[in-house]
């Protein structure tokens, strides 16, 4: 069950729309943009961060760590940098 909260990322023309997805058989959730999954994402160029499956108690959690990791997207991060 996906819940967006029609919230979208400005950061490049694909304007990602941020949400969440409820894993039924735990209760608990993971981010998601424009309805791809994310179980893990990049901090840094060698870090990459695995998200728990226990880590993200709430919708709003997820929608969170979905906003974050719209912030490190490359293509976000090289059309701004291109803007400067």
């Amino acid at each position: 069950m996906t819940q967006n909260t029609n919230e979208k990322c400005h950061g490049c023309y694909m304007e990602c729309e941020y949400g969440s997805l409820r894993i039924s058989t735990t209760g608990h959730y993971l981010p998601t943009l424009n309805g791809q999954v994310y179980t893990s994402y990049w901090i840094s160029r060698s870090q990459r961060k695995f998200i728990a499956p226990d880590e993200l108690r709430t919708a709003q959690q997820a929608t969170d760590v979905a906003r974050e990791i719209a912030k490190r997207c490359t293509r976000n991060l090289s059309e701004n940098n291109h803007q400067k």
